[in-house]
């Protein structure tokens, strides 16, 4: 059976969204994998602090930020913390779009629906998410940058 394409223009990966339940899981990807911190920031509206790693190779020479990143996600409590019963675990993809607006327009008109009424202005990004239940099991963020790409400096907090 074939389905019609998502009526959105993707960008490219933007990265994936892991639940951990504290920072204790940074060590592991950033000493054991070789990963390295390249933004830092909290986002209230989702009680959480999100901290994007990426290999150190892949943005050391970058002109743009980079892509296919790894975002770990430490909840300080609401949904989030209760995620796969407190463990935590792959939470999402999120796709970079060009305009989030018109995307979050263009799924919604086909019957897609983001969960958030409106895009959350998360740090660097404007985001919204499609529920699992329209995806077939997997939550998916689109992403929208800011302009200011000098927010992706190695280690930025914000």
């Amino acid at each position: 059976m074939q389905h019609a394409p998502l009526p959105i223009d993707v960008k490219r990966l933007h990265h994936v969204g892991w639940i951990v339940p504290d920072e204790s899981s940074l060590d592991v990807f950033v000493e054991a994998i070789s990963l390295e911190v390249v933004l830092r920031y909290r986002v209230e509206e989702f009680q959480a602090e999100c901290i994007f790693l990426s290999p150190a190779t892949v943005h050391e020479a970058a002109q743009e930020p980079p892509t296919g990143l790894l975002e770990l996600i430490i909840p300080s409590g609401g949904i989030l913390a209760r995620f796969n019963k407190g463990h935590g675990g792959l939470h999402h993809v999120a796709y970079e779009v060009d305009d989030l607006q018109a995307a979050t327009a263009s799924l919604t008109a086909a019957g897609l629906p983001p969960v958030e009424p409106s895009a959350v202005n998360a740090g660097p990004f404007f985001v919204s998410f499609l529920a699992p239940a329209v995806t077939r099991g997997l939550t998916v963020e689109l992403v929208q940058r800011h302009s200011d790409y000098s927010l992706f400096a190695p280690g930025t907090e914000l």
